[in-house]
Parts: structure tokens; C-alpha cells; sequence
């Protein structure tokens, strides 16, 4: 499969028409922006030149790239990939329900920087592939030579278990593709 990543050199090198004969395939490029603009002009060209409708070149970032590939391997697969603010609110209902004594005091809930900021962190630990098991390994083997400030781990141990469980077998989030 022939694939390409875009970039200004690539642009001052091939005319719309030589990008799609000469890597017919695929394309991708870092923005969604870029996307429509080489629709456009390629659509807008291919047409001045044969007068005659064209289809859309496959031209995509990344991200749809991978996502039409998990689509492709996986058609049976009924999970729906979230999009971050959904992930940010399922992240809120986890941390309604988890047990938190480090990062909230007794009758009170996360405020919302607080919230986005271990929603980062735990979304950073899933993209490094670190589970709640293995924190929950981290927390039952801690001991005076390891430097691990254990109340804050168990919070944040107690935030990833709850996730994965609203994330259940419906919902992936990106680290999960």
C-alpha cells in the first residue's frame, strides 16, 4: 500500500494532478484542513483539465487513517471510538463514583481544572499502556526504597478502574485502538 505523509516540500514538488497519478493509493496529511484544501484542488483541477465529474481522491490524517483501518479489520466490532469531550465526561461520571481521599476533601467533588488535569494523566497512562492492574501491582509492592507517593496512586488507581468501567466493552478511547 502506497502511503504518503505531506509536507511543504512534497507541495512545491508535485502539481495536484502528478500527487494522485504518481502515489495513487493514499494519502495523508497532519490536518483536516489540509484534507479538504487537496480535495478541492484536486477535484477543481482534475476537472478544468477533463471537464467531467471526479470522485473524491482517499486522501486523510492520521487519525482517520487508522480509524477506516480499525473499521477495515474489525467490521464485526460494534465498539464507537469516543471523542474527547465524551471521554472527558464518562472521566467525570468515573469520578463521581470512585473513592478518592487524596485529591477531594469529605463532601466535596473534584473541581473542574483538577479533574482535567487527572483526566490527562490517566488518559496519558493508557496511551503508555500502564492498566489499573498494574498500578494496583505498584501499590501492593510499595515499600520504603520505592519513592511512590501511595495515597495519590490509589486515587488515581481508584479514577482508571472506575474509567474502564464506564469505558466497559461499548466505548474505545484512542489509546484503545
Amino acid at each position: 500500500m502506497a502511503y504518503l505523509l505531506y509536507n511543504q516540500a512534497f507541495e512545491r514538488s508535485y502539481s495536484s494532478h502528478e500527487f494522485l497519478t504518481v502515489f495513487p493509493n493514499i494519502h495523508i496529511v497532519p490536518t483536516g484542513r489540509q484534507v479538504r484544501l487537496l480535495q478541492r484542488r484536486y477535484i477543481r483541477d482534475e476537472f478544468s483539465r477533463t471537464q467531467k465529474p471526479v470522485d473524491s481522491p482517499t486522501i486523510m490524517t492520521l487519525e482517520s487513517f487508522i480509524r477506516d483501518r480499525y473499521r477495515r479489520e474489525f467490521p464485526q466490532d460494534t465498539c464507537r471510538i469516543i471523542s474527547d469531550a465524551y471521554r472527558l465526561a464518562l472521566f467525570e461520571e468515573a469520578a463521581d463514583r470512585a473513592n478518592l481521599a487524596f485529591f477531594t476533601q469529605e463532601g466535596k467533588s473534584l473541581s473542574p481544572a483538577t479533574m482535567e488535569r487527572l483526566s490527562s494523566v490517566v488518559f496519558g497512562l493508557k496511551e503508555d499502556g500502564v492498566s489499573s492492574e498494574s498500578l494496583l501491582e505498584d501499590i501492593s509492592r510499595s515499600n520504603s526504597e520505592l519513592d511512590f507517593d501511595i495515597p495519590r496512586l490509589r486515587d488515581i488507581y481508584s479514577l482508571c478502574r472506575e474509567y474502564e468501567k464506564a469505558l466497559g466493552v461499548t466505548f474505545l478511547d484512542k489509546p484503545a485502538i
